[in-house]
């Protein structure tokens, strides 16, 4: 993990260590302590952090601003499904990178690069 984590860094992305088998920072303020400085990242993952997941803090890189979706299909409903029916209405998504986690459950993180196609209204 600490060759991933050190390359989304080197992009400039935020990252923070992630409990094994969840989806939550170790730490509070975990906001504030993800880090893209090489060194932090190099001796998380080298030591007290060694086997952690990565997680992101999304918003501003040195490349522009990225957020994720995050699409989980649970037992009581489907995310899946509910993508699906929002890119029926509003659009397909264009591709882009995604993560697919399968620990606890199925899970995929779609991410993005913020442009003039996203929008609130």
């Amino acid at each position: 993990m600490r060759e991933e984590a050190i390359k989304l860094a080197e992009l400039g992305i935020r990252v923070i260590p992630i409990k094994p088998g969840q989806k939550y920072p170790p730490m509070p303020q975990w906001q504030d302590k993800a880090s893209n400085d090489i060194q932090v990242v190099n001796d998380w993952w080298t030591g007290q952090y060694s086997g952690y997941g990565i997680g992101i803090a999304t918003g501003q890189t040195k490349h522009g601003r990225i957020f994720v979706l995050d699409v989980d299909d649970r037992e009581e409903y489907k995310g899946s499904d509910t993508l699906h029916d929002l890119q029926e209405k509003y659009g397909q998504l264009p591709e882009t990178v995604t993560a697919i986690m399968r620990y606890i459950r199925f899970n995929r993180n779609k991410w993005y690069k913020w442009s003039k196609w996203c929008s609130w209204n």
